[in-house]
C-alpha cells in the first residue's frame, strides 16, 4: 500500500505544481484587486458544486467498498440526481445574484457573478463522479482524470492571459476549461464503468441517511476551508481577499500528503470492514498513516516556511508579501488538520459519520465565533489566526472521538516514534519507484 500511496502522492504533487502555477500567472495577471473580485466570483460555484451533492462522492465510496451496490448501478443514479440538481441549484443561484447579488458582493461586478454560474454544473459533476473510479480502486484512471482538470485549466488560462489579463476574460477561461474538462471526465467514466439502471427510489432511501451525515461533516468542512474569504470581503476589500488567498492557497498545497492517503485507504478500510476485518488492527493502520503522514508534512512545512517569503516575493511579486504572514499563521493549523483527515476518513468507513458531522459543527462554531472578533480588527491576520486555532481544535476533538469508538489510546499513538524512521525510508522508496 505504501508504493500506491507514493504513486498518489506524486500525482498530488503533480495536480499541486500546476495549481501553484495557475495561481501565479492569475494573480501576477490581474493583481491584488481584480484577483479579489475573481475569487469572490468564483466562491458561489465552488462552494455550491459540493453543497448539492448531498454526499453521493460519501455514498459511492461507503456502498461501492460494502458492496451494497454495483459501480454500474451508482453511476446511473449519480448521473441523474447531479443532473437535476445542478439545473435547480443554477437556477435558483441566478435569482438570488439578481436580487442579492450587489449586496453581498457590493465591489464584483454583478456580471462575473453570473459568468461563473456558469461553471457550476461542470464542477458539481467533477466534484462527484471521480469517487466511482476510486471506489472500485482503479487508482490509475483515478489519477488519469484528477490531473485532466487542472492540466485543462492550466492551458486555458494561460491562452486568456495572453490575450488579455481582463478579469471578466480570465473568468471566461475559468468557465470554459470546467466544461472541456467535464466532457473528458464524461468519456472516461463511460469507457470504465457501463450504466446499469437501478432504483432511484431504493438509491436514495437506502443511502440518504449514510450520505446526509457524511455530506453535512464535509460541508461544514468546507466553509472553515472559505469561510474566512466571506468575512473579509464583508469587512474588508478585494484587495485583502486577493491577499489572503494567495498565502491560504499556498499554505493548503501542505495538504498533499494527507489527500493521497486519505484517497487510498479510504476505499481500503471500507473494504476490510465490510468483510469482517479487525478492528483493533484496522485502527492501528489509521493511526499508523495519520502519524506517518503527519511528519512528512511536517518536514516539508518546516522547509516551506524557512523559504516562504523567497517563494512569494519571486513567483508573485512584492504586491503580495503579506500572505507570507497568511502563510506562517496558518501553518500550524493546516499541520493540525492534516492527521485529522486521516482519523475522520476511518470514521466515515465505520459508519459513524455522525461523529465527524459533530466534530464540524463545534469546529466552524469555534471559526465563526473567532473570525467575527478577529477579522475586523486584524483583517487577513485575524483570519489566519482564526483558522488556525479551530484546525487545532478539530484534532483535539477528532482525536477524542476516534479513541472513543476505537479505543485504540488514540493521544499516544499519533505521537511520532523512532521506529517511524523505517517507514518514512519506505515511503521515499515508494516515491522513487512509482510510476
Amino acid at each position: 500500500m505504501v508504493r500506491l500511496i507514493s504513486t498518489v502522492f506524486v500525482r498530488q504533487i503533480l495536480v499541486g505544481i500546476l495549481q501553484v502555477i495557475i495561481l501565479i500567472v492569475i494573480a501576477r495577471g490581474l493583481g491584488t484587486e481584480q484577483m479579489g473580485q475573481y475569487t469572490l466570483a468564483i466562491l458561489l460555484p465552488t462552494l455550491f458544486s459540493q453543497i448539492i451533492t448531498f454526499g453521493l462522492q460519501s455514498i459511492n465510496i461507503y456502498a461501492i467498498g460494502r458492496k451494497m451496490v454495483n459501480e454500474n448501478q451508482a453511476l446511473y443514479a449519480n448521473l441523474i440526481f447531479l443532473s437535476a440538481l445542478s439545473i435547480v441549484t443554477g437556477l435558483a443561484l441566478g435569482i438570488v445574484v439578481h436580487y442579492f447579488g450587489q449586496y453581498f458582493f457590493n465591489e464584483v461586478p454583478v456580471s462575473l457573478l453570473y459568468l461563473s454560474l456558469a461553471s457550476l454544473l461542470p464542477q458539481t459533476f467533477f466534484t462527484v463522479l471521480p469517487s466511482l473510479i476510486q471506489a472500485v480502486q482503479n487508482f490509475k484512471w483515478f489519477n488519469i482524470v484528477c490531473v485532466a482538470q487542472p492540466l485543462v485549466i492550466f492551458l486555458i488560462s494561460m491562452v486568456a492571459i495572453l490575450f488579455s489579463n481582463d478579469v471578466s476574460s480570465i473568468l471566461t477561461a475559468y468557465v470554459l476549461s470546467h466544461w472541456i474538462s467535464f466532457f473528458i471526465l464524461l468519456r472516461i467514466i463511460l469507457k470504465l464503468i457501463k450504466v446499469e439502471t437501478y432504483s432511484l427510489k431504493r438509491f436514495f432511501f437506502d443511502f440518504i441517511g449514510y450520505g446526509l451525515k457524511s455530506h453535512l461533516s464535509n460541508i461544514i468542512t468546507l466553509l472553515n476551508y472559505r469561510f474566512s474569504l466571506l468575512i473579509l470581503g464583508y469587512f474588508t476589500t478585494p484587495v485583502v481577499v486577493g491577499i489572503y488567498s494567495v498565502g491560504m492557497q499556498l499554505a493548503e498545497k501542505l495538504w498533499l500528503p494527507s489527500q493521497a492517503v486519505s484517497t487510498v485507504l479510504l476505499p481500503r478500510l471500507s473494504n476490510k470492514l465490510g468483510e469482517g476485518g479487525d478492528d483493533r488492527e484496522v485502527a492501528k493502520l489509521t493511526l499508523d498513516s495519520a502519524r506517518l503522514t503527519f511528519i512528512v508534512t511536517l518536514v516539508i512545512g518546516i522547509a516551506f516556511a524557512c523559504l516562504s517569503s523567497l517563494i512569494v516575493r519571486i513567483l508573485f511579486g512584492a504586491e503580495y508579501e503579506k500572505a507570507v504572514s497568511v502563510i506562517l499563521l496558518l501553518l500550524p493549523g493546516i499541520l493540525a488538520w492534516t492527521p485529522s483527515r486521516i482519523l475522520a476518513n476511518d470514521l466515515a468507513a465505520r459508519g459513524f459519520a455522525e461523529l465527524n458531522l459533530k466534530n464540524s459543527y463545534w469546529v466552524f462554531g469555534i471559526n465563526t465565533v473567532l473570525s467575527l472578533c478577529l477579522v475586523p480588527l486584524w483583517g487577513l491576520i485575524g483570519a489566519s489566526i482564526a483558522t488556525t486555532l479551530a484546525y487545532t481544535m478539530d484534532l483535539v476533538l477528532r482525536l477524542i472521538a476516534f479513541n472513543r469508538v476505537t479505543q485504540s489510546r488514540a493521544f499516544w499513538h499519533i505521537v511520532p516514534k523512532p521506529s517511524d524512521f523505517g517507514m518514512m525510508v519506505s515511503f521515499i522508496k515508494g516515491l522513487r519507484n512509482a510510476r
